[in-house]
This record gives C-alpha cells, sequence and structure tokens, in this order.
C-alpha cells in the first residue's frame, strides 16, 4: 500500500474486514442495499476510518492502532449511522466501482461504500467537502455528524 503514514497492522486488518464485507456476513438482516460505509480522513499523522455497518455497528479505527469500536450500541450513534448509511446509497451513483480501496493522501478524504454488488470509492480534497463545493459533500456532513456522535459518547476520549 503507497501511502506516507505508518500503518498499524491490527488497524489494516479491522479496515479489510469492513472493505471486505458480503451479503451473507449480513444474511440476517435480509436485504441490505449498504453493507458499509467508510469515511477516511487524512490527518497529520496517519488516516482516521469512521465505519458504519448496515448492523448498526459503529466504530472509528486510526491508522496508529487506536481503536474504538462498537459505538453502534449507543441509539444517536447508531441513528447517525442509518443516516450516513442512507445518503451514501444516493452517493452510489458519483462513485466509481472499485477493487482497491486505497488510503487517500495528504488532504484529501475517501469514502468507500460497500454494496452486495461490490465496492465503490470516491475520493476528493477534504478543502472541496467542508467548502461544499464537491457533489458528494453531504455525505461528508453526515460522516462528519457520525463521528461527532460517536466523540458524545465519551469513548473518544484519552
Amino acid at each position: 500500500m503507497d501511502t506516507p503514514y505508518q500503518l498499524d497492522p491490527t488497524y489494516l486488518d479491522l479496515r479489510e474486514m469492513a472493505l471486505s464485507l458480503t451479503s451473507e456476513d449480513m444474511a440476517e438482516l435480509g436485504y441490505q442495499p449498504v453493507l458499509a460505509v467508510i469515511m477516511e480522513l487524512s490527518m497529520a499523522q496517519g488516516v482516521a476510518s469512521i465505519v458504519s455497518t448496515a448492523d448498526g455497528s459503529a466504530s472509528l479505527y486510526l491508522s496508529n492502532g487506536r481503536l474504538t469500536l462498537g459505538l453502534g450500541e449507543h441509539e444517536k450513534v447508531r441513528h447517525a449511522g442509518k443516516e450516513f448509511q442512507a445518503v451514501a446509497f444516493i452517493a452510489l451513483q458519483h462513485c466509481q466501482p472499485s477493487n482497491s480501496c486505497p488510503l487517500p493522501q495528504p488532504g484529501y478524504t475517501s469514502f468507500h461504500i460497500i454494496t452486495p454488488e461490490g465496492k465503490f470509492t470516491y475520493t476528493a480534497p477534504e478543502s472541496a467537502f467542508t467548502q461544499k463545493r464537491d457533489t458528494l459533500s453531504p455525505l461528508y456532513l453526515f460522516g462528519q455528524q457520525l463521528l461527532t456522535q460517536m466523540r458524545l459518547t465519551g469513548s473518544l476520549d484519552g
């Protein structure tokens, strides 16, 4: 993986698990148009991966190995995750099918949307999202709302 970041092996394993979700993994839920949405933010010292899955799970993986798992047990986080997935479904039309889901380069944000039909990716400069100049700015906003709800649980402190 060509990246300027140091990547913890546990981070890479969990990220790969999220990127590899299949309909069979979520079979008990019935058909789900979006199995997972991953928003990846480049930061000075690495990448933050905000993960929301169809089963209500929500987690934050940091490329340095710091992980916060299972935040979907909080109702507001679960709700924000479901909204993030709904907007991701709408955003699919702007994403490219992809077998690989590279990490964003510095200054960029990437979205990876995992569906029963495959993986879809979209990357743009973070400034385009924050200044609402990109078609997927609403998806970025809903991802940030999910992150905010995660923070409000107090689980990301320390």
